[in-house]
């Protein structure tokens, strides 16, 4: 009888141990900032040749936003073995000399006067950005990232920036930003 028992909790240990791997498997974790469409795109490569789009180039400008969103999602297992499965988004408010230098490509998210507000893990912050800049880097893997929003209101010679550090993987992103043949 106690045999029959130690069996019953095995194979139940075992039934929850294969559908909480499973639900890991299914359950995405997503480390993108929220933040809404751009009214232009400019992607600068390193050769400083660059496009800029707009949703009048609506299959690239939908393609490139695509490419973007899916940089920031991974499967909650990822996430676990990682050690990322939580964002702990900090905004910190920099010299836009001190924004560090792109070497592959230089993404530029502008919203023509119409500043947005800053959104942090689901609560809007009183910041309003009107620029949204970030590099893209050919990196295999989940790495960290800073995205920096350009604050609307310059108060100085020197723009400010909000930085937000985050996760992203952006191999398909650079992938997707080499293909562009429009560069000029």
């Amino acid at each position: 009888m106690k045999k029959k028992i130690g069996i019953a909790i095995a194979f139940t240990l075992i039934f929850v141990i294969a559908v909480a791997v499973i639900v890991m498997v299914c359950v995405k974790v997503n480390y993108k900032p929220e933040i809404i469409n751009p009214t232009t795109i400019t992607v600068l490569n390193s050769e400083k040749k660059s496009i800029t789009l707009t949703e009048d180039n609506e299959n690239l400008y939908n393609q490139l936003i695509d490419e973007f969103e899916k940089s920031f999602t991974r499967t909650y297992l990822s996430a676990l073995f990682a050690g990322q499965t939580f964002n702990n988004s900090k905004v910190i408010l920099i010299d836009g000399n001190k924004i560090e230098n792109f070497e592959q490509y230089k993404i530029t998210f502008n919203y023509s006067n119409n500043p947005q507000s800053l959104i942090v893990d689901g609560i809007e912050q009183p910041q309003q950005y009107s620029q949204i800049v970030f590099g893209v880097s050919e990196f295999d893997g989940y790495q960290q990232i800073n995205i920096y929003f350009k604050h609307s209101i310059q108060t100085g010679q020197v723009d400010k920036y909000y930085s937000l550090t985050t996760y992203s993987s952006q191999k398909n992103f650079y992938d997707f930003l080499n293909s562009i043949e429009d560069y000029k």
